[in-house]
């Protein structure tokens, strides 16, 4: 479980990560970690995979329904617009939010996207953060194989 207390609502907050890189979804869990979310994150690789949760949920009480399911558009099989057609079409998972985390700022998917329903489009630019907006020290190819 991330974050430290209970919601307003006075549980926590179950949220779907539907992430196929392991890198990308231990920053998404490290960004709610850090923001302290009253929350717990379980994670599916694909598309199918999230729609098999949830078609599983009402009957496996070890499968939390979620509150909120975030995913990638770069899913494999079924990209997430596939994703977001099936659970706006469903009226069992019509009302969950969902919210597309991406590197993809193009005003096509953005439009798309919110066409199909999704609550919110985050164009997740981690490469420019830590590549450059927090810039690394000067080394030389020498500091790199230089065993102290």
């Amino acid at each position: 479980m991330t974050g430290q207390s209970a919601t307003p609502y006075g549980r926590i907050a179950e949220v779907l990560l539907v992430e196929d890189s392991f890198g990308d979804a231990m920053l998404a869990e490290e960004a709610f970690t850090i923001a302290g979310s009253a929350m717990r994150l379980t994670r599916v690789v694909s598309g199918e995979e999230a729609l098999s949760w949830l078609a599983e949920s009402p009957k496996d009480p070890a499968r939390p329904w979620p509150d909120l399911i975030l995913f990638d558009l770069g899913l494999p099989r079924m990209d997430g617009k596939g994703l977001l057609k099936a659970l706006k079409s469903d009226p069992a998972t019509r009302a969950i939010s969902v919210v597309v985390l991406t590197g993809s700022d193009s005003e096509a998917d953005i439009s798309e996207c919110y066409q199909l329903g999704a609550d919110a489009y985050l164009v997740a630019a981690i490469d420019q953060h830590w590549l450059v907006g927090a810039p690394l020290p000067a080394r030389t190819p020498r500091d790199a194989h230089n065993v102290a």
